[in-house]
């Protein structure tokens, strides 16, 4: 091979050395500069669960174990875990103090006896001193007290103590909020590849909160015992159907559906849990109760059936699962619900004629009608 020839096959492979290098650069760099890790941060008011059956922080210097739990869910595959948190609540005990009476003066001050010496009236002068005095001068001073402290521990899988969130790992907070205490559990490094996202507290099987999200939340958000029964009536359907993409009713149909005054203060919102086994570190939650079939039952009828339909069912649940107050609330909402959808109907319709397309031929001709599919669906698969 002559020396010119040598010379332009070095010059090529130099050539796409340097484009191949520069390639790798170039995909180092994109996936340097955009992350697409994000991070998960959730509240929950412990206050606001209390009374729907979430037993509260003891009142001595006993602890609370409370966990939280982080999961990813894919439509037609299922669930992945994403994250998980342990972690020891103490609140001490805090004395209550007493109301103290005392006498206002002329001038305004209250009058504080003089406890150095001993009283020298009778019980007859004394009780005659009291009576003559206007009840509506007394007043009450009652000396307040900050809330109890709170102290909280984190620990991973391995009982060793945990400072900061990381990959998989979650990480806990709690203070104090006027008279409750506020629970925050943060997750990092999380990947925004599944359809839903569902975070839960726990601290045994049968007393867990749960909130699920469409989109990864970047912000703080809150549970409560609405957005928990929301979640859970809907963990429950995706499950029923198997996690069938093509048979999900839309999260947003369950908020819309499932009226908030609709959970009541005196209701308990701990739906217990069907599975067999659970294990703190990696837990199974199967809630199962007349009350969630009640409202995916209701949730199916809102989609699928006249208004009737759907509000004779709501009077037929026995009022063990739906008082009659709920029933009340319930009734009202749908008949809401139907009543605007109807006129967002009947608007689109009329937009719709309002509008047509002026370029479109116009065909007087009568067409014959459509062939129905008299075939039968296939059955939804049931978990």
């Amino acid at each position: 091979m002559s020396v010119a020839i040598r010379h332009w096959v070095y010059l090529g492979m130099m050539a796409v050395t340097v484009l191949a290098c520069g390639k790798v650069s170039e995909d180092v760099s994109d996936q340097s500069t955009t992350s697409r890790y994000f991070s998960m941060n959730q509240t929950l008011q412990l206050s606001d669960v209390t009374s729907h059956g979430w037993s509260s922080i003891p009142s001595t210097q006993n602890a609370l174990a409370i966990y939280g739990y982080a999961q990813g869910i894919r439509l037609n595959h299922g669930t992945e875990k994403l994250g998980w948190a342990h972690a020891v609540i103490t609140q001490k005990s805090a004395n209550t103090p007493k109301p103290q009476s005392h006498t206002p003066t002329p001038n305004g001050s209250p009058s504080v006896p003089d406890q150095s010496a001993p009283s020298t009236r009778t019980a007859s002068e004394a009780s005659s001193t009291v009576s003559t005095q206007p009840t509506a001068n007394t007043v009450t001073a009652t000396k307040t007290t900050p809330p109890p402290p709170i102290t909280i521990t984190n620990f991973d899988t391995k009982k060793n103590t945990v400072t900061e969130s990381r990959y998989k790992q979650g990480y806990m907070t709690a203070k104090t909020v006027t008279e409750s205490v506020s629970i925050g559990l943060s997750f990092g490094k999380l990947l925004p590849k599944y359809d839903y996202y569902l975070t839960t507290y726990y601290t045994d099987a049968n007393t867990y909160v749960m909130r699920v999200e469409s989109k990864p939340v970047t912000e703080n958000i809150t549970i409560t015992p609405y957005t928990h029964i929301v979640s859970t009536a809907f963990i429950t359907h995706l499950a029923n159907i198997a996690y069938n993409a093509d048979a999900v009713i839309p999260l947003s149909d369950f908020y819309a559906i499932i009226p908030t005054a609709s959970i009541t203060p005196t209701q308990s919102v701990m739906i217990p849990n069907a599975a067999r086994k659970f294990d703190v570190n990696q837990p199974i939650f199967i809630p199962k109760s007349p009350y969630i079939n009640a409202l995916l039952t209701v949730i199916n009828l809102v989609r699928s059936a006249p208004q009737t339909d759907v509000l004779d069912y709501i009077a037929s649940v026995d009022d063990t699962i739906f008082s009659p107050a709920v029933k009340t609330v319930y009734t009202d909402h749908i008949s809401h619900y139907f009543e605007t959808k109807s006129a967002s109907s009947d608007a689109a319709k009329t937009d719709s004629t309002d509008s047509p397309d002026n370029d479109a031929p116009t065909d007087t001709t009568l067409q014959p009608p459509p062939t129905l599919d008299r075939s039968p669906s296939p059955p939804l698969t049931q978990n």
